[in-house]
């Protein structure tokens, strides 16, 4: 049996291993179960683990993490595949590869592939309901929201953050959230840009303050504008087409595509160019001479409104 988990959520694809380990070692011992890093692993460590014969149990159960890290290994997986027996599964964990190479092709063909991408906005806020009702807590849509915009989108980490919470009080509310939670560089510079755009230049002013207080440089900020309006830009240049066919074609995350679809919207594509403009020229003065950079990401706040 071969199983092949990839995509750009490594949260899910760290779930569904731990599921297949649990459901295995019901009825398996621990020492059938074969773990191999696919940097440290030849070809023919891997052809022996699949053709070897345990001495502690019939089937076994083998986890070969990142083969694609290791050219000679990736170039023989294809072939190796084919000697996995009814006594063997393989599961293979990869993270995100690039979907126009000749190894993703070819196993994006075979039956168990299994491809773990990034939720959206709506599936994120569904699950983030569901995961606090598993644990016993409550949370209503309005703070879910809330929640997201603050902590982002990386499921490991808002597991972390709702476990937290949770351990805290079990209804989890905005002033909660506040106390135990720190706010994500990217989530933040999002509602910044929303914030400046829609005129709320006290509140803009304050969530850069914020993030400065919290010892990010002026050149972190500066590059997380920079990466936020170019995924702007490319929602502009999408139009009107679904947020999943953008984060499809550009590889970025759902949430921050949708997001950024927003403040296209919002802003037009003439303002996006102007702003970009802006941005650069700030960047190449920060490079070439003496520069406040924290005074001329202040008044790039402001020209924004």
């Amino acid at each position: 049996m071969i199983t092949i988990l990839a995509g750009t959520n490594s949260y899910l694809i760290r779930q569904r291993v731990r599921q297949i380990e649990r459901e295995y070692l019901a009825s398996h011992d621990v020492l059938s179960v074969i773990r191999l890093e696919g940097s440290e692993c030849s070809p023919s460590d891997l052809s022996a683990e699949i053709s070897g014969v345990s001495l502690f149990a019939e089937d076994k159960l083998i986890f070969l993490t990142s083969p694609s890290e290791n050219k000679d290994l990736q170039e023989a997986v294809e072939k190796l595949l084919a000697g996995v027996d009814d006594n063997s599964h393989l599961v293979i964990v990869e993270g995100q590869l690039d979907k126009r190479s000749a190894y993703y092709k070819m196993l994006k063909k075979k039956p168990g592939f299994v491809e773990m991408s990034d939720m959206n906005e709506a599936e994120l806020k569904k699950w983030v309901q569901e995961y606090v009702s598993t644990k016993g807590g409550e949370i209503s849509p309005a703070d879910v929201g809330y929640f997201l915009e603050r902590c982002g989108t990386n499921q490991r980490n808002l597991q972390n953050e709702i476990d937290k919470l949770i351990a805290y009080a079990p209804k989890i509310t905005r002033s909660n959230i506040d106390l135990l939670t720190d706010p994500t560089l990217t989530s933040t510079i999002f509602n910044l840009i929303d914030e400046a755009f829609s005129g709320r230049i006290d509140r803009a002013l304050k969530l850069y303050d914020e993030q400065r207080s919290q010892k990010v440089e002026p050149q972190a900020i500066l590059g997380m504008l920079i990466w936020q309006m170019h995924a702007t830009a490319m929602c502009a240049a999408y139009g009107g087409a679904p947020a999943s066919k953008v984060a499809s074609d550009s590889g970025m995350n759902p949430y921050v595509v949708g997001k950024a679809q927003k403040i296209a919207r919002s802003m037009g594509v003439n303002k996006i160019r102007e702003y970009l403009q802006l941005l650069r020229d700030i960047d190449y003065s920060a490079k070439h001479k003496t520069y406040n950079l924290d005074d001329a990401l202040k008044l790039a706040i402001l020209k924004l409104a």
